[in-house]
């Protein structure tokens, strides 16, 4: 919450680390470089060195720059416009500006144990799941780049902009690397019976007990079972 409501004036002690799902890194602060993002509409990191308001980021629109999702802490991905203003970047109080690794797009246990066993598919084949910048449309992806990669289509989600698909392994930084790509990560582990300790992981017990008191009383729950009915289960 702190690192939130960090005022401009004071960003000294403010935590700049950029947290991802991949993992945390904390960028040292470099002035923008109008020269470096002249000929490029890819996307890219950018980081400010205060929380933007309301008009902060309706002016960056107006010059070309579009923050399309939020990374904490005072960070976004990004992507000029082919209008952009570059040489007015300066004056909205970024910190840092970088484009994306390989290594930042997969999930975490690709670099630290490699590919889950529960993604193969016979042969080379992995199942992935692949979330596609926001600005990008899905259907022109899949149409255009995921041959590219040899991806067989499973399905999509325009909700979260995301691909179910089928690629050989070899191909995997090859998917990463693509710039309409935001992150990569393994299909969905096998269910498993016997897991019961997410009782005690979303601390059921917790927020049945005071001064919360609740019950579950008229909430819709999704619910998979491998396992016999219980008859002492209500």
């Amino acid at each position: 919450l702190l690192s939130c409501l960090c005022p401009k004036a004071q960003s000294e002690s403010c935590d700049f680390s950029i947290r991802l799902a991949s993992g945390e890194f904390t960028p040292m602060p470099t002035r923008v470089q109008s020269s470096a993002l002249a000929n490029s509409r890819n996307h890219f990191f950018v980081q400010f060195d205060h929380p933007l308001s309301d008009v902060e980021r309706q002016n960056m629109a107006a010059s070309g720059l579009r923050l399309l999702e939020y990374l904490p802490n005072f960070a976004y991905i990004a992507r000029l416009d082919e209008t952009a203003a570059i040489d007015r970047l300066n004056e909205y109080g970024i910190r840092w500006i970088g484009s994306p690794t390989i290594e930042q797009k997969l999930a975490r246990i690709f670099t630290t144990e490699g590919v889950p066993e529960w993604t193969r598919r016979g042969g080379n084949i992995i199942q992935l799941t692949v979330a596609i910048h926001r600005d990008e449309k899905i259907d022109e992806w899949v149409a255009t780049l995921a041959p590219l990669v040899e991806a067989q289509i499973l399905g999509s989600q325009t909700i979260s902009n995301a691909v179910e698909l089928l690629i050989p392994e070899s191909r995997l930084y090859e998917l990463a690397a693509m710039d309409a790509v935001s992150f990569v990560e393994p299909a969905l582990p096998p269910q498993q019976e016997h897991n019961n300790g997410c009782r005690a992981a979303i601390k059921v017990d917790s927020v049945r007990a005071a001064p919360y008191n609740l019950t579950g009383s008229g909430i819709v729950v999704g619910l998979w079972d491998g396992g016999r009915a219980d008859g002492t289960h209500t």
